[in-house]
């Protein structure tokens, strides 16, 4: 398919994006996100982290909101400031009788933004429309399963056909992952030809540790929760189905089989770790992460010994992501929550106690305050400088800081990853090389994105040392979350 087709078959269109699933948790956050309300953004300050050019698309784009009931779509826009005129598209459900509906809605747009979770419920007719009337399709599903039975069903080959670029977790599931591992690559390319580098790679490895800040208390969505329940039921109960029913590191990659490096394989133990110097876990949000990654490795050929786009090298990377605790106990305590996980049905019975939260609840405008995310990725690589099997060993760190991660940061990364194909579709790589289909955020957007969600003041950087950066970080969380008490008390609660 030429790039012709797949650019300019919606530069027509009415509007340039349409969110659905607009009066969830997240989704009311994009709608803030895009009429630039910063009233509703506590992990940071939406009038002082973005660039003029950032505010100026988010002004200047045609957007509407669709969800399945009109008078909580009214009262969402009314809100977060969004121009009463906003145009309304209301879905009372995903079925065929309304279908009609969905791919009117569709057609009428470049690029849906999806936020409707459980998405493998709410969301797989608005994908299949997409793929097959052209139209691009961002998400910030934690669904792998889904995404790959979507694939399986022929939907990327429908989307290669019509043009539209299908990119799911494009939240903090799973850019900072993603683009992060591209970002830190691209830092380990400079160093090499710093260094006149030009020998044979004999291995790469990227080690993403994240640290969250939560202020002591979890902060997930009612309507994330509700995706994990259903997520875990659908794995124990899809045996028949001719889709993988397990998720693995390799779930979108075509190597999956042959691919048995250690370094590959899902985490289950806490350790410590000798590049930031600290204990680390299994990470909750890894089996998300690790398989979109993957794809990007696959895909884009990471193990590459020349460029990151030679796609003759037959060498060897591996990519792996494990959680920084701040204590020894606390990474003890990953390790039990991987190895011994809550049932489903134990956390049913918390959403309905009230203990955990609802779909459409979230964590606190003060519990927000509070919270913070940094990726820290270490790129090593192993080279032969002039193939007579002497190795040369480099390594990088690299950081990717953000505000709120699940929600406030989400809700930017997503929209801004719209932003891209409709504002930059020459720029992103899944589109100027005439691309569709089913891609990963480092595949689709590439480098752009990086760009886009810097302006957008999420921060790039290289650091030199990560274990400064790791004590920063807890410091800096803990200094927040005084400052909020002194605000509002010595017994206020986040």
């Amino acid at each position: 398919m030429n790039s012709s087709n797949s650019n300019n078959n919606t530069q027509n269109r009415e509007f340039d994006l349409i969110i659905w699933g607009a009066t969830g948790f997240t989704g009311k956050l994009a709608c803030a996100y895009l009429s630039n309300d910063r009233s509703k953004f506590y992990s940071y300050n939406l009038q002082n982290v973005c660039t003029s050019q950032n505010k100026k698309d988010r002004r200047t784009i045609k957007w509407a909101v669709a969800g399945r009931s009109k008078s909580k779509i009214s009262s969402l826009l009314s809100s977060v400031s969004a121009p009463s005129s906003t145009p309304i598209f209301v879905i009372p459900s995903i079925d065929d009788a309304n279908k009609p509906f969905i791919d009117d809605m569709v057609s009428k747009t470049k690029c849906i933004v999806s936020l409707a979770g459980p998405f493998q419920l709410y969301s797989d007719s608005i994908v299949e429309s997409c793929c097959r009337l052209g139209t691009h399709y961002v998400d910030v599903t934690g669904e792998p399963l889904w995404v790959r039975r979507c694939v399986d069903r022929g939907y990327d080959e429908m989307a290669k056909r019509s043009g539209a670029c299908i990119v799911n977790f494009c939240g903090y599931d799973s850019i900072p992952s993603d683009i992060g591992c591209l970002f830190a690559l691209d830092e380990l390319e400079k160093m090499k030809e710093g260094e006149g580098g030009g020998g044979s790679t004999l291995h790469r490895k990227v080690t993403c540790y994240q640290c969250v800040f939560d202020g002591g208390k979890p902060s997930m969505s009612g309507g994330t929760l509700a995706s994990d329940v259903l997520t875990t039921n659908t794995t124990q109960s899809s045996s028949s189905s001719s889709s993988p029913t397990m998720i693995h590191p390799h779930l979108f990659s075509e190597n999956s089989s042959n691919n048995k490096n250690k370094n590959n394989q899902f985490q289950t133990k806490a350790w410590y770790s000798k590049d930031v110097k600290s204990w680390v876990g299994p990470f909750p949000m890894e089996k998300i992460n690790v398989p979109a990654t993957n794809r990007s490795a696959y895909f884009l050929n990471y193990a590459a010994s020349s460029s990151l786009n030679n796609n003759n090298s037959q060498n060897t990377f591996s990519y792996q992501e494990v959680a920084v605790a701040p204590t020894q106990k606390a990474a003890m305590k990953l390790e039990r929550l991987r190895t011994h996980p809550l049932p489903p049905s134990k956390m049913e019975q918390m959403i309905e106690q009230g203990r955990l939260p609802k779909p459409g609840q979230g964590p606190t405008p003060s519990h927000r305050s509070v919270l913070s995310f940094m990726a820290l990725l270490v790129a090593e690589e192993e080279e032969d400088p002039n193939n007579n099997h002497e190795t040369k060993k480099r390594k990088v760190c690299v950081a990717i800081k953000g505000g709120d991660p699940g929600y406030e940061e989400t809700s930017k990364m997503v929209i801004e990853s719209a932003l891209c194909l409709i504002l930059q579709p020459n720029s992103c790589p899944g589109l100027a090389k005439g691309g569709g289909g089913f891609q990963s955020s480092a595949m689709c957007m590439g480098r752009t994105l990086i760009t886009r969600l810097q302006h957008a003041g999420i921060q790039f950087l290289k650091v030199e040392d990560a274990k400064k950066e790791v004590d920063l970080f807890w410091s800096d969380g803990m200094k927040r979350m005084m400052e909020m008490k002194e605000k509002k008390g010595p017994r206020a609660k986040l």
